[in-house]
């Protein structure tokens, strides 16, 4: 088991103060500008800045100053998290349709790859706190290509 450390960009809305995961990335990755409109835009579900890449660039660039970014009433921000990562054997190069076996609250499912990373993806966003780690532990064992993908913490 090794430890990696990510960077997360969280929403919270200032009204009720619910948070939000975004996205993640590798510690010390810059986030492409092009990346932060994508992920802005579909949280929010439409162009959030017309024609001003400013909000965009600002969200892009606060993963290495870390600072809050203020938007309407949601402050997005970065935070760094210590995720664990299985020292397991993986296949040379892992494709969308393989079938990965998920093991998520004690239920163990199979499914596609390209199936569990939407499903994990989207628990990801619609969760928080320790449930949306939960989803992003599997999410990123996935993605780094493990056949087996876990909840457990060790």
């Amino acid at each position: 088991m090794k430890q990696e450390k990510i960077n997360v960009l969280y929403a919270v809305d200032t009204e009720d103060n619910t948070k939000q995961s975004l996205m993640a990335l590798p510690s010390g990755v810059r986030c492409p500008i092009e990346l932060a409109r994508e992920i802005v835009n579909d949280f929010f579900g439409e162009k959030v800045c017309d024609n001003d890449d400013a909000m965009y660039e600002l969200i892009a660039k606060a993963i290495h100053n870390d600072e809050q970014i203020e938007y309407s009433y949601w402050i997005f921000f970065f935070d760094e998290v210590t995720m664990y990562v299985p020292d397991k054997k993986k296949k040379e190069k892992s494709n969308m349709d393989d079938i990965v076996t998920v093991t998520c609250y004690g239920k163990t499912e199979k499914m596609t790859r390209r199936e569990a990373l939407s499903e994990y993806l989207e628990g990801m966003r619609c969760c928080e706190g320790s449930e949306a780690e939960r989803y992003e532990t599997i999410y990123f064992q996935l993605l780094d290509g493990a056949m087996e993908a876990s909840d457990m913490e060790y």
